[in-house]
């Protein structure tokens, strides 16, 4: 009975997985740190645009007018720079 006391193969098991656990966790947060920084890289159209501002499409083209919000023409279609988007004016309620 002395033996079994001495040697838990299961605490030893329970505390590799909290190391993992850790380690999992950290590459998680590391991971999604990455993607959130590439994904403001990244161009949206103009259906995507009003709906993150919460604006019509006629205030879109105005914003553009007034130089608020800048498209880029990519493929031959106009797409906005998802970094800039969250940084224009949004609509209040």
């Amino acid at each position: 009975m002395d033996k079994l006391n001495e040697f838990n193969p299961f605490s030893e098991i329970g505390e590799r997985l909290s190391y993992l656990t850790g380690q999992i966790d950290n590459l998680t947060r590391i991971h999604m740190q990455s993607i959130q920084s590439k994904d403001l890289d990244r161009y949206i159209d103009y259906k995507e645009v009003i709906k993150i501002l919460g604006i019509t499409r006629q205030t879109l083209y105005n914003y553009e007018k007034a130089k608020i919000i800048v498209p880029y023409i990519l493929g031959g279609e106009k797409k906005y720079k998802l970094s800039e988007i969250q940084n224009a004016p949004q609509r209040k309620d």
